[in-house]
């Protein structure tokens, strides 16, 4: 079984660096690849596999709204990207630029393969007014009469 692990960016500095090493270094197994928004620009990674996409990046014929910003409100763009230039693998991993990983996630790719299955994610849960988004996704559940939930942006993301 072979996996990629990509890191997704849109900045860098030094404590972005340190946040994709500590996830590189939990998978181990992985080829290892930063997966850079380069929209705005050059971020000057250095020292890893990098595969640059920018808003104008050509892969079939995505829908390119809000302009300067499509890759922000359609996260799922970057994958397409990742599957177009690493077609021949069996799983992906993904991690953000916000997010470190405290645990060893081969084994749990490697479970999540033996198992045949596609993605793993958290679970939706109710939303709290604590919660900085709620504002928003209220409106937007009152407009649409659903309840309001909490959408969790998956830590861990696998599938063909």
């Amino acid at each position: 079984m072979r996996y990629v692990a990509a890191f997704r960016t849109y900045t860098w500095n030094d404590t972005i660096a340190a946040l994709c090493k500590r996830f590189f270094d939990a998978c181990k197994s992985a080829r290892h690849v930063i997966l850079a928004d380069e929209t705005r620009g050059s971020l000057g990674i250095t020292g890893f596999e990098v595969i640059s996409h920018t808003e104008e990046t050509e892969i079939i014929e995505l829908l390119k709204y809000p302009q300067n910003e499509s890759l922000w409100y359609n996260v799922d763009y970057g994958v397409y990207i990742l599957r177009n230039a690493l077609p021949d693998f069996d799983y992906y991993l993904f991690s953000e630029s916000d997010l470190a990983v405290n645990i060893d996630l081969d084994p749990v790719v490697f479970e999540a393969s033996r198992r045949k299955l596609d993605i793993i994610t958290h679970n939706v849960v109710p939303s709290t007014e604590g919660w900085h988004w709620h504002g928003g996704f209220k409106i937007r559940s009152e407009h649409r009469r659903r309840p309001v939930s909490r959408p969790r942006w998956p830590m861990l993301q696998v599938g063909c």
